[in-house]
């Protein structure tokens, strides 16, 4: 029974922690590595963290100060000691029976990580995708195109999906290849680059069709979550993809997945200027929106890719950003807000 090193950041989640760090604590599988990383939270997150290590001897607790979600998550990696590694966001929980089911076909196969579903989670409701891969084992450079690449951009939600937090690895692999989680400061989403890497340099993946992550959306919304460096952000994530990309030589293969990923999180940087009108002000609000349809990498990109395979709302808003149609961006931005 091979040990697992469970890494679990912790944030100002004094709502959630106890929730999340239960559901691992009483997992079937018992060989766990709990290690609670509170990244300087202000609640009292990293007191009940400190009592949950009282309680139960698998658990250690890391007290640093605040550098994001990526860098506390390095420093679990720092510590962890299993033969497989697995990340959990403390406001999250997972099913009891995930780490005995997961494990047994890991070694089983002896793949180098296994990818599994999740359910989404809301205060009067749960969705689960069903729908799994026909195809279960990955070999090679297989693992980056055909089962991890599709994931990038998906317009809708896959069974496979960019979170870390739906698989488990294998930490040999990560210690050999050197991979680590970029800053949120630096790039918009840290899991999509350390799977990129992990994808690209592990030998064996497999998929466990079944879902065992409890994903929780909370009030975290973009009107109460502003964030005013979101579209530069947007940028350096763009160029950070094309770069991982090409580097292992398959840019031009998603390319597809990469014009949608910039749409989908331009969309998400004018939704945020149009969710916060009443605080910002409209005048603000239109101005900001130019700056958007007049950056410099938007418009070439726009004037060098095609993007032809996006949904027909998405060409649309193209059309608009590149002919610099503000009221038509903003019209269409506070009807997608809307719904």
């Amino acid at each position: 029974m091979p040990l697992v090193s469970v890494i679990i950041p912790v944030y100002n989640v004094e709502k959630y922690i106890e929730r999340c760090i239960s559901s691992v604590v009483n997992q079937s599988y018992k060989n766990l590595q709990i290690i609670l990383v509170n990244d300087g939270s202000k609640d009292t997150s990293g007191a009940i963290c400190e009592k949950w290590k009282n309680k139960d001897n698998r658990i250690s607790v890391i007290h640093k100060q605040n550098e994001g979600l990526g860098y506390a998550r390095n420093t679990g990696l720092q510590v962890a000691t299993g033969k497989y590694c697995s990340f959990i966001d403390s406001d999250d929980y997972i099913k009891t029976n995930m780490y005995e089911k997961v494990i047994a076909q890991l070694e089983k196969e002896q793949a180098d990580i296994c990818y599994f579903g999740l359910i989404n989670v809301w205060t009067n409701k749960t969705s689960e995708i069903k729908e799994y891969p026909t195809k279960l084992v990955y070999d090679g450079e297989a693992i980056l195109r055909d089962l991890f690449v599709p994931a990038i951009g998906a317009v809708k939600e896959n069974f496979i999906n960019v979170s870390v937090c739906t698989a488990i690895y294998r930490l040999g692999c990560i210690r050999e290849n050197s991979i680590m989680f970029n800053s949120e400061k630096v790039c918009l989403c840290e899991d999509l680059f350390f799977n990129i890497n992990y994808s690209a340099l592990s030998k064996k993946a497999i998929v466990f069709p079944e879902s065992f992550y409890y994903y929780c959306h909370n009030s975290n919304s973009l009107s109460t979550s502003y964030r005013s460096d979101r579209f530069e952000a947007t940028i350096r994530h763009q160029k950070l993809l094309e770069s991982n990309l090409k580097k292992y030589n398959i840019r031009d293969f998603a390319s597809g997945n990469i014009d949608r990923c910039l749409m989908i999180n331009t969309i998400v940087c004018l939704k945020q200027e149009v969710s916060n009108e009443r605080i910002l002000g409209k005048k603000t609000v239109i101005n900001n929106l130019k700056k958007i349809c007049n950056d410099n990498y938007i418009q070439n990109y726009f004037l060098n890719n095609s993007m032809n395979n996006l949904p027909i709302t998405y060409r649309l808003l193209k059309y608009a950003l590149k002919n610099k149609i503000i009221p038509l961006v903003y019209i269409f931005t506070k009807m997608k807000t809307k719904k």
